[in-house]
């Protein structure tokens, strides 16, 4: 499936003047060197072409990746709080699923991504994860026993001197998300796929 946004071209509108061919087909008046009146048929407007074009043989993580690197994905390009709801579904599962997969709970808690932490759970909820939506559950309340700071900054900060005992504590954490007990993949695909106004209009995924 690929993301292409949608395109609508303006219908063209007809001359006020010249035969019906000339009406149907669109044509274009000029004067030639003698003065004669010449009629040049017009090319048809054809619409501009998805960034997304000849990619049609790509996997659903490629296909994701793409969409996560376009202007149709707002994630790491507009502020979480900003975002419109799909978009932070979006946001929420790709940020902690790239930095938990790269460096834990504890990077995930410690970078940008944290932006999402106080959403992460609803947003898997969303999608149809619950088991990966209770693995990130616990890994906040292990992480900040008194409760989730609300300000990223705040996150972060607690997060950057994290006790050995939380880290320990978190490793297993790790494990658990590690064994994917849901495909993020195939439910994230899913449900872009079920909001094209906000990702674009689905293709298929190459073996679909």
């Amino acid at each position: 499936m690929i993301f292409l946004q949608q395109c609508h071209t303006a219908a063209r509108s007809r001359p006020a003047s010249g035969d019906a061919a000339d009406q149907d087909l669109g044509h274009n008046l000029r004067i030639v060197g003698n003065g004669e009146e010449v009629r040049d048929r017009l090319q048809p407007s054809l619409p501009k072409k998805s960034p997304f074009s000849g990619l049609r043989s790509m996997n659903k993580n490629e296909l994701l990746i793409r969409l996560s690197e376009s202007k149709m994905a707002k994630v790491g390009k507009q502020e979480f709080a900003q975002q419109s709801l799909p978009q932070k579904v979006f946001s929420a599962i790709w940020e902690v699923e790239s930095e938990v997969n790269s460096g834990g709970f504890s990077q995930y808690f410690c970078n940008g991504s944290a932006e999402s932490a106080s959403y992460v759970v609803q947003a898997l909820e969303t999608i149809g994860a619950p088991r990966t939506a209770s693995i990130c559950s616990r890994a906040i309340v292990t992480a900040f026993p008194g409760g989730l700071p609300s300000r990223v900054e705040d996150i972060r900060a607690v997060a950057r001197v994290f006790s050995d005992k939380i880290l320990a504590k978190l490793e297993p954490l790790d494990q658990e998300f590690f064994s994917y007990p849901h495909s993020l993949t195939d439910l994230l695909f899913t449900y872009v796929n079920g909001h094209p106004e906000e990702f674009g209009t689905p293709t298929k995924p190459d073996g679909a």
